[in-house]
């Protein structure tokens, strides 16, 4: 007889790790943590009340529904191989991979197998983007002529990855979700300063289909925290702006430009201010993937999705000119 209660493990016992950990705990699917650090990983077992196994116990342990990895990005692939031929479902944190041919290969594997792989782009299960895709998808705003993703904040310096693999996956899942295409031009610059080989400013312009432009900035050196994502439309504008408080994180601005007799005129209505469900991005992730656990249904953001970001990312990296 199947049991009835999910068990999720935990590969990564950081800071992140933590946040899942809560989560998972929370849910009570939290079946077992996982580090490379036994210490780390012996304290979140004793503070979340699970056992503390290897990977290879993970792999062995039929108990196990699903496998959720939040580790440094470029180990992703070979632990996700493991999982993934263990044929157990995977949730992999952002980036999916260091590379696209690695990506690739996990797409094809779990295919093969027959298992799921979700991919950890937190802000998709956001309560303020779903009704941002919402309020495009009525044409409420027009045609869409521009977005602005602004994903910057001060600490957290990766020794291994750049910002643009940190910090520019959440916001390539949105745009790609909402331009569903790949871009047809990218310029970049990323600039170096606390590591000559690692950047730590991204600057990013894409040319996608219809006309629609986009520029992303990303960060981890600027003294205040921004994670404004901006779509501006033929009627009007989209700011998701999750730094706000819940009242105020998506606005909607009834914006129009008149170009008439070489007069250039701008009218503003008032800003609607839109009212949004409180939900935890990460528990409402989480709630997905253990959806995806108990029936096998393809994710919201799965490997196919996962591929398409990190093709773009590979496209960016090799635009990118870098500043020293």
């Amino acid at each position: 007889m199947k049991k009835n209660k999910l068990n999720l493990s935990l590969i990564g016992c950081g800071n992140w790790g933590n946040n899942i950990a809560r989560n998972c705990q929370n849910l009570n699917v939290l079946y077992s943590v996982t580090d490379t650090d036994k210490n780390k990983s012996k304290e979140f077992s004793y503070k979340y009340n699970c056992k503390n196994l290897d990977i290879n116990e993970i792999v062995s342990d039929e108990k196990i529904d699903g496998v959720i990895i939040s580790t440094p990005g470029k180990t992703h692939f070979k632990i996700a191989q493991k999982i993934i031929k263990s044929k157990k479902h995977v949730f992999i944190e952002k980036p999916m991979t260091i590379n696209l041919s690695d990506a690739l290969e996990l797409e094809k594997l779990a295919k093969r197998v027959n298992v799921q792989i979700m991919i950890g782009h937190l802000i998709r299960y956001h309560p303020g983007f779903i009704k941002l895709l919402e309020i495009l998808k009525s044409g409420s705003i027009g045609k869409i002529r521009h977005i602005t993703a602004n994903r910057v904040a001060f600490g957290r310096i990766l020794k291994d990855e750049s910002v643009i693999y940190d910090l520019y996956p959440h916001d390539l899942s949105l745009i790609m979700e909402i331009c569903n295409s790949i871009p047809k031009i990218i310029n970049s610059t990323a600039i170096c300063y606390i590591n000559r080989a690692i950047a730590d400013i991204a600057n990013t312009i894409l040319h996608f289909k219809e006309n629609i432009t986009v520029s992303m900035n990303a960060s981890w050196i600027n003294p205040r925290k921004e994670h404004k994502f901006v779509v501006i439309g033929t009627l009007g504008s989209i700011v998701f702006d999750d730094t706000n408080p819940w009242k105020e994180k998506v606005l909607l601005y009834r914006d129009i430009i008149q170009n008439e007799n070489n007069e250039i005129k701008t009218f503003r209505e008032k800003v609607e201010k839109i009212k949004l469900l409180e939900k935890e991005p990460l528990e409402e992730e989480l709630l997905h993937f253990m959806t995806v656990c108990k029936s096998g249904a393809t994710p919201l953001t799965n490997a196919k999705e996962g591929v398409k970001v990190q093709r773009v990312l590979d496209k960016i990296i090799k635009k990118t000119v870098i500043v020293n």
